[in-house]
C-alpha cells in the first residue's frame, strides 16, 4: 500500500529543505519500501504491455491489408510481420 511513515518524506518539503539536500535523498531511500512495486507485479505488468503492443501492431498490419484488399492469407501474413517486426 502507498503510505508514508510519519516524519519522513514530505516533511522535508514542509520544513523548507531542498531536493538536493542529503537529508531529502536519505528520506527517499527510507521510504522506498513503501512506494516500490514487487518484482512479480512489475514482471506481470511489463508482460501485459508487451503482449498488448504486439496485438496493436498486428491490428494495424491487418488494417492495412484490408485497405489494400488483400485476401485472408495476405492479411494474416501482414499482421504477423508487423506484430513481430514491431510496426
Amino acid at each position: 500500500p502507498l503510505r508514508s511513515p510519519q516524519g519522513t518524506g514530505n516533511a522535508f518539503f514542509r520544513a523548507g529543505y531542498s531536493i538536493l539536500s542529503p537529508r531529502f535523498v536519505e528520506s527517499l531511500i527510507d521510504d522506498a519500501p513503501y512506494f516500490c512495486m514487487s518484482a512479480l507485479t512489475m514482471t506481470v505488468l511489463l508482460h501485459f504491455i508487451d503482449v498488448f503492443g504486439t496485438f496493436v501492431f498486428a491490428l494495424s498490419g491487418a488494417t492495412v491489408g484490408v485497405r489494400h484488399r488483400f485476401d485472408l492469407f495476405g492479411v494474416f501474413v501482414l499482421a504477423f510481420v508487423t506484430a513481430v517486426g514491431g510496426g
